[in-house]
């Protein structure tokens, strides 16, 4: 007889889910963002009123329009801030905002989480990226080549990999020998884009990316079946 048992705390059903991503946007919790197919952004917060959780979990719901295929969260925003000093000393302050971030076949959006004096919420989009002439198919994001904000690499269903610097759109790069998307993430050890295609796993340096011009190759590549 185990001396422990799982006890259902909170649950919510959300129509064609496809992603969720975990961060603290409200009072140092953490709440869920969770992105359907049939195009609703829907930000959950069930720590806000534990005795009516079921009732006040969803703080914000936004129909985008089309599906959104993922979801991320990250300090994706650079702002400075003019901090007063003795006498005439102005100092600048760097602040970073943590934006969501939603795929969609043909663009990834920014939003920022808002809320008034009454804790009602509302999503603020930010900017847009589009992605021209292409379909998206997933992404990763990672302060790639030590960045210090948070970048997010799109990968599209040709194999291209699209990097953003939050508003700004770093790179476009078409990967060579790529027959099909797959799982793709980056790992700051090597400093590399992994991604899988064909029963291989390629690894590619993140400063090849930003150094070659065109169509790049893995760095190395596993036969993984």
């Amino acid at each position: 007889m185990s001396l422990f048992h799982v006890q259902e705390w909170y649950n919510n059903i959300i129509s064609g889910a496809r992603s969720m991503a975990i961060a603290q946007l409200v009072d140092y919790r953490d709440q869920l963002v969770i992105g359907s197919l049939e195009g609703l952004l829907t930000v959950l917060d069930p720590g806000r009123d534990l005795e009516h959780r079921q009732e006040m979990s969803v703080i914000v719901e936004q129909q985008l329009g089309k599906s959104i295929l993922q979801v991320s969260i990250g300090n994706s925003w650079e702002t400075t801030i003019r901090v007063s000093g003795e006498g005439d000393c102005k100092c600048r302050k760097l602040n970073y905002l943590v934006l969501i971030a939603a795929l969609l076949p043909r663009s990834l959006l920014y939003f920022r989480l808002l809320s008034n004096e009454e804790e009602s919420y509302r999503l603020e989009q930010i900017f847009e990226h589009k992605l021209p002439g292409e379909i998206a198919y997933n992404m990763c994001q990672g302060h790639f080549g030590r960045s210090h904000i948070t970048q997010i690499c799109v990968q599209s269903i040709n194999g291209s990999l699209w990097v953003f610097d939050g508003e700004n759109r770093a790179l476009h790069r078409r990967i060579n020998d790529c027959l099909h998307p797959g799982p793709i993430e980056y790992t700051t050890f090597s400093e590399s884009m992994l991604l899988t295609s064909g029963g291989y796993l390629s690894s590619i340096r993140y400063n090849m990316l930003t150094t070659t011009t065109g169509a790049g190759g893995p760095t190395k590549k596993l036969n993984v079946g």
